[in-house]
């Protein structure tokens, strides 16, 4: 009752706005805009289009909007596309950051929007259809967060709803940059976006020594999607016999965190802002996670990896580029896998049913 309560007034509120801010046709408006308001994961994923951007044309102005919280990410970046942020709190409770937000984005004179969120909602929705984009795509048609009847509105707005038959979120932005480049062939390796030059603090600080370490990144926003804290526990402190061993994560983890390391002098914790991140998994000799922001950044920093995965977006994000020997995954395949987290059980049973052992031995076939 109350969800379809809030749904009713999203919907209430966005025909209100629609009223100010209409669906424009300028032939002049030439520039693009790639909007993204998802994760730290999602976000390292669409980061191939910065990566890319030698394929967009000098006289377009192309902008990347993404949430305020997460800017710092790609603080690195120096090419050709500008990097915007909003406040995502602000634009969901204050109706005049609303008018604001919008107004300043109408006013880049798009031709195009993109809308990358891979689970799109009403707001994220909203965002694009009252862009004044001349026209509007949306990469995927998952509208996990939105009523029927509120998708079917917000379907209509969409000049198209793209690649509805490829699963991975990496292929989905491949296959949009090759509309860009006449289709040639886009590499995922051109990295631009991590460009760390070095800055590692914990090696300046003489805490570790390069490519000597592992890093491992045991918690999630949700902790049931983790592997356990019982289970990294028990890894990194049998790692952390021949190894120092970095735990990473954000300051509001820490005390799980310290739980993990349980004292061992051989295990540092860190839990640096998310632009000092890429620097300290840049120079670890390992990057252990699950299926999380981190972990994209040591695919996208080609460092060896080992993913401990769960089933919800088994094939969305990773499993990927599993023919490079350098990435690691290993699951409980389930027939239920892909369930985008609707569970058909009182437990997740694809990560519980992974072994201490069997994660332990995989570490150590890669570290050989």
């Amino acid at each position: 009752m109350i969800s379809n309560v809030k749904n009713i007034i999203s919907l209430l509120i966005f025909f209100f706005l629609k009223l100010f801010f209409g669906k424009r046709n300028n032939p002049e408006f030439k520039n693009i805009l790639f909007f993204n308001s998802e994760k730290i994961g999602d976000l390292v994923v669409s980061s191939m289009i910065l990566e890319n951007d030698s394929v967009f044309p000098d006289d377009t102005g192309v902008y990347f909007l993404i949430k305020k919280k997460f800017f710092t990410l790609f603080e690195n970046y120096k090419g050709k596309i500008k990097i915007l942020k909003y406040n995502y709190e602000l634009y969901k409770w204050f109706l005049p950051y609303r008018f604001k937000l919008l107004g300043s984005i109408r006013k880049l004179r798009l031709n195009k929007l993109y809308n990358l969120t891979p689970a799109r909602g009403m707001l994220n929705d909203e965002i694009s259809l009252l862009s004044g984009a001349n026209n509007i795509y949306a990469v995927s048609g998952d509208r996990k967060y939105l009523k029927r009847v509120a998708g079917n509105i917000t379907d209509k707005g969409y000049t198209e709803i793209m690649f509805n038959n490829i699963k991975n979120e990496y292929e989905k932005h491949k296959e949009l940059l090759k509309v860009f480049s006449g289709g040639k062939e886009i590499l995922l390796d051109n990295n631009k976006t991590f460009i760390v030059q070095g800055d590692n603090v914990l090696i300046n600080k003489d805490l570790v020594q390069k490519d000597e370490y592992i890093v491992v990144s045991p918690l999630s926003t949700e902790l049931d999607r983790t592997w356990g804290v019982e289970n990294f526990t028990r890894l990194s402190t049998e790692l952390a016999e021949k190894y120092k061993i970095v735990l990473i994560g954000s300051p509001k983890e820490k005390t799980l965190l310290e739980e993990i390391r349980n004292g061992n002098v051989n295990i540092i914790i860190d839990t640096s802002p998310l632009n000092k991140l890429p620097g300290i998994i840049n120079h670890c000799r390992l990057f252990i996670g699950g299926d999380s922001g981190l972990t994209h950044i040591a695919l996208k920093l080609g460092k060896p990896l080992l993913a401990v995965l769960d089933g919800g977006y088994f094939n969305r994000y990773f499993p990927y580029k599993t023919e490079d020997s350098k990435n690691n995954y290993i699951f409980n395949l389930m027939d239920c896998f892909e369930c985008g987290f609707d569970c058909i059980y009182d437990k997740k049973y694809c990560l519980l049913n992974i072994t201490y052992e069997s994660v332990l031995n995989k570490v150590n076939e890669i570290l050989k």
